[in-house]
This record gives structure tokens, C-alpha cells and sequence, in this order.
């Protein structure tokens, strides 16, 4: 009897080893927990200027002449302190050389002045007057690259002289290069965009001056297409 018992309390403390031994905490490093691990989480790329550092690259080289039709430069310039005055140019004329050396690749704009159009015949007819672009005196605007270079964010920074109203300055936009195709009729198209801020009486326009701010904004965008 006194054996079976010895044999039955060693079975007993056996099994309750071997159910501590189970519960133990294995000696393993600990799985990493996403929210604190040093490896930065993955994240959507940046797509703002994605389109344009691929666009350029596969911009077929050539020379592509402006599609006024599905070209604009429009401006916008504070009105009293208030809201904004905007319009634009209907005839927008010109050309793009693209090179794959950035450096070999021009611009080239003419806007007429006379094709101003603000939705109100009778400011246009002023906008046309000697009080603002005088479009009899001077009736084209226009823009010739200088230099154009790498940009910023995939961008062209594109440096050129803006002929206006007579004055002829410098100025340096960050173009995108929107993207290319073929329509068709088989032309090959590419598309460009910028956006940057002039000051009209730097071109000799300062006519009311305490109504009509002297910052200009222009959004210019340009299609062109070359067989």
C-alpha cells in the first residue's frame, strides 16, 4: 500500500511540473508590434509631382506648335480689396522644343491684347485702352525662354523674357510638363501648366493703383501638337 501511494503522489508532482513547464513563457524575442517598430510604415507615394517627372521623361522630341484651342493664359487681380477680377487671352499662338537634354528645350508665346475677354464688353474695351494693355500701341504679349533647367518636384524651371505693354522682364516659372499622346488624326500632343505672379507696374500699368492690385496672377496652360 505505502508503495502505491509513494507512486501515485510522484505521478501527481510530475503532472503538475510538467503543467508549470507548459505555461512558462517561451525564451523568444517578442513579436514587433507595427505601431512601435522603428521601420517606418508604408506609406501611398507622393503622387503631386509624379506626373510631371514621368511626363518629361517620355515627351517624344520635336517641335510642337501651340493649340490655341486647348491653350489658356488667364489673369486674375484683386478688385477695391475685395474679391478678384478675372479673364483671359483668346488668342494664344507659339511653340515647344523638347530635347532629352533638358537644357536644348525653348518655349515661345504670343498673346494677342486685343483678344482680352473679362465677360463684360465694356471693361474689355478698357482693358484694350492706353489706361491698360493699349492694344493699338502694343498689340502682343510675349514670352521667350532664356534658359530652362531642372525644377523642383519633377518640374521645368523655366526662365525667359516677358514682353508687356512695351516693358521687357525677366521671369522664372516652375512648369509642369502635364503629359503626352496621340489623337486620332495622329498628331502627337504635349501638355504644359504654370502658375506664377507678376507685378503690373513693373510693365509700366499703373492706372488706379489704390483699386486694382498691383499683383497679377497667371495660370497658363498650353497644349501642343506636332505630326
Amino acid at each position: 500500500m505505502k508503495n502505491l501511494l509513494v507512486i501515485a503522489l510522484l505521478s501527481t508532482t510530475t503532472a503538475l511540473v510538467g503543467c508549470k513547464k507548459d505555461k512558462a513563457p517561451e525564451n523568444k524575442p517578442a513579436a514587433a508590434d507595427p505601431a512601435k517598430t522603428d521601420k517606418p510604415a508604408d506609406k501611398p507615394a507622393d503622387k503631386t509631382a509624379e506626373p510631371a517627372k514621368a511626363a518629361e521623361g517620355a515627351f517624344p522630341a520635336g517641335k510642337y506648335d501651340i493649340d490655341a484651342g486647348h491653350s489658356v493664359f488667364l489673369f486674375k487681380a484683386r478688385h477695391f480689396g475685395a474679391g478678384y477680377t478675372y479673364g483671359w487671352f483668346k488668342d494664344v499662338s507659339g511653340s515647344v522644343v523638347v530635347d532629352g537634354d533638358v537644357t536644348k528645350q525653348s518655349i515661345e508665346l504670343t498673346i494677342k491684347t486685343d483678344s482680352v475677354d473679362s465677360r463684360d464688353a465694356k471693361r474689355d474695351e478698357h482693358l484694350r485702352s492706353p489706361d491698360f494693355f493699349n492694344a493699338a500701341q502694343f498689340p502682343t504679349i510675349t514670352f521667350k525662354s532664356t534658359k530652362i533647367e531642372a525644377g523642383t518636384g519633377g518640374a521645368l524651371a523655366v526662365t525667359g523674357d516677358l514682353t508687356m505693354h512695351g516693358v521687357t522682364k525677366p521671369v522664372t516659372a516652375q512648369v509642369v510638363a502635364l503629359g503626352t499622346g496621340t489623337d486620332p488624326w495622329k498628331n502627337v500632343r504635349v501638355g504644359y501648366e504654370t502658375k506664377l505672379t507678376v507685378k503690373r507696374s513693373d510693365f509700366d500699368m499703373k492706372f488706379m493703383p489704390d483699386g486694382i492690385g498691383d499683383d497679377i496672377e497667371l495660370t497658363i496652360g498650353i497644349e501642343g501638337a506636332k505630326k
